[in-house]
């Protein structure tokens, strides 16, 4: 089985005057299923729809034997289940060895007898899990189209779907590369699994799915999902070797020959559990105060009440004790005040 390495890395960009350095981290958002039993680490929505999902020998496994009015079919919180990781754009998402197996052998691909649409694979789903806009990217049986890839992009509750043809993945399964970009659009890669090195092809050569996407906002939920539509092909099992996910995260930001502003920056990410980064710059030194505030007003958390330097500053918020909602927080200098807002989802 693989296992994923624990990295991070910086690059820097240079445009004209201004120097920002990112973090790539691929780390605690990925999974490589190695510790047998419930699954970890991820926000699961609706799991009474698929209840028996478990890690073991080293996989994903989903086992489906029922589909009653098509309930693990994933359109939102009441329907369909959605084992998901929070990202904020731009992020990379890759399941290996994703697909369709025999209760008896994750690893040989059910009969497409009957004519069965039974997939495992990744759906992006807005923050919102009430809403019905998402996008996916399933493997498995679609009808009469057996062994394929399927697209698909929801728009409030308006599915268009297709496919990237029969055949193409003779076991009934595929590893699945999602790029979240910055513009907050996604483009999807696929490739045979157990590659010496990967060799990504654009999904339908275009990377696109068909339709018009969601409008994605700041961040996602980027998971797997493994369901059946209608009674055909019951039972089959979702397998996954496992995930593995690239978060790029601003550390630094540094402006020269220009002054510097008095700001503070939209934490990151948001929507965020449990944890967020608040970044503000000072345009000369000063005693300074950030506090968290509730919808109400009332002061939830001081994180910062000492003489900070001129220049920019990171300060990490963890809300674990913080329920999901609305919160705000305020820096304030020698009298000079900045608020934003923020949304902790959980």
């Amino acid at each position: 089985m693989n296992l994923f390495a624990r990295i991070a890395f910086t690059l820097v960009f240079l445009t004209g005057q201004q120097v920002s350095v990112f973090a790539f981290q691929n780390g605690d958002l990925s999974d490589d299923f190695e510790t047998a039993g419930e699954l970890t680490g991820f926000v699961t929505n609706n799991p009474n729809s698929l209840p028996d999902v478990v890690k073991v020998d080293g996989r994903y496994r989903a086992n489906v034997i029922n589909n009653d009015n098509n309930i693990t079919l994933h359109f939102n919180e009441f329907q369909g289940r959605l084992d998901a990781k929070l990202l904020a754009f731009p992020f990379e998402f890759i399941a290996r060895n994703i697909g369709i197996g025999t209760q008896g052998d994750s690893q040989t691909a059910p009969a497409s007898s009957g004519d069965p649409y039974i997939f495992s694979g990744v759906q992006v789903h807005v923050p919102e899990l009430e809403s019905r806009n998402s996008s996916h990217v399933v493997v498995g049986h679609r009808g009469p189209t057996e062994f394929t890839i399927e697209g698909k992009n929801t728009l409030n509750g308006v599915s268009s779907v297709n496919d990237a043809g029969e055949g193409i993945v003779p076991d009934g399964r595929a590893d699945i590369r999602i790029v979240g970009n910055e513009d907050r659009t996604i483009t999807v890669y696929w490739q045979l699994p157990e590659q010496a090195e990967d060799n990504w092809t654009l999904y339908n050569d275009t990377g696109t799915l068909p339709g018009t996407a969601p409008t994605y906002g700041d961040s996602v939920y980027v998971g797997l999902i493994t369901y059946v539509f209608e009674q055909n092909g019951l039972p089959f099992v979702g397998t996954c070797d496992g995930i593995e996910v690239t978060q790029l995260t601003a550390t630094s930001n540094e402006i020269t020959e220009e002054p510097v502003k008095f700001s503070l920056e939209q934490n990151y990410p948001n929507p965020f559990n449990p944890t967020t980064k608040i970044t503000f710059t000072l345009d000369k030194p000063g005693f300074t105060s950030l506090i968290i505030y509730d919808a109400s007003g009332r002061k939830i958390s001081t994180l910062a009440g000492k003489q900070f330097a001129a220049g920019l500053h990171t300060v990490d918020f963890n809300s674990n004790s913080l329920g999901s909602g609305t919160y705000f927080y305020t820096l304030t200098v020698e009298g000079k005040s900045l608020t934003r807002m923020m949304s902790i989802i959980k």
